[in-house]
């Protein structure tokens, strides 16, 4: 008798449903078996998150590996941060020009607090500055005392399909002798071309001096 395996859909963590092959748990944000089984497979994982704040939404795709920053601007900056709140008044509501870092990992996504004035929130806890915080689904997110609400949606990624190397052209039979006097006959003259030419130096008329004490 042949056991089949089911999918793994159900989340271990709030037993939510999710998609087949999922990553986070769309309720929770607790990470699947499936996400620690191998990194490679991680790689192919893109991670959409959308910032929904005062009627906006601040789009951000991460794939593992990858940081952005979060800020706002200033003339004498010469990066721009990847969540950029500075036309949401962000000097008002207390946002530092680089505030937070979110890092995406093979499991899932993170949230730094970079020591900034006024802090950076997760759900009304106060992170640690420099300690990450695993940010999830749904998460409400306040710098300085702007909220923005977390909506995170996990896509896999067709692999790359490696391009094979293309095979070594060989020459026919009958035309390798010919080619092969060409060559040699191509290098001949080519060592005839840089040789040096002897140059013979004109007399000169100038007396000649005496070098007698």
């Amino acid at each position: 008798m042949t056991t089949q395996l089911r999918p793994i859909t159900t989340c271990q963590q709030c037993g939510q449903e999710n998609a087949e092959g999922y990553i986070l748990c769309v309720k929770c944000g607790h990470a699947s078996p499936l996400a620690n089984v191998q990194s490679t497979a991680a790689q192919d994982v893109t991670f959409t998150i959308k910032f929904s704040v005062e009627g906006e939404e601040l789009p951000l795709t991460l794939v593992p590996s990858q940081r952005a920053m979060m800020g706002r601007q200033a003339p004498f900056m010469l990066q721009v941060p990847d969540v950029d709140l500075t036309a949401l008044s962000a000097a008002e509501h207390g946002i530092s020009r680089v505030h937070a870092v979110i890092d995406c990992t093979r499991t899932g996504l993170q949230i730094t607090d970079l020591d900034s004035r006024n802090g950076t929130f997760v759900n009304g806890e106060k992170l640690h500055p420099f300690n990450a915080h695993v940010l999830r689904h749904s998460d409400t997110v306040r710098l300085g005392s702007l909220s923005l609400n977390v909506n995170i949606k996990v896509d896999r990624r067709a692999p790359v399909e490696p391009v094979p190397a293309p095979a070594p052209r060989t020459l026919p039979p009958e035309i390798q002798p010919k080619v092969t006097r060409l060559l040699t006959l191509a290098a001949q003259v080519n060592g005839n071309l840089m040789s040096p030419v002897p140059v013979q130096m004109p007399a000169s008329n100038s007396p000649k001096l005496n070098t007698a004490n």
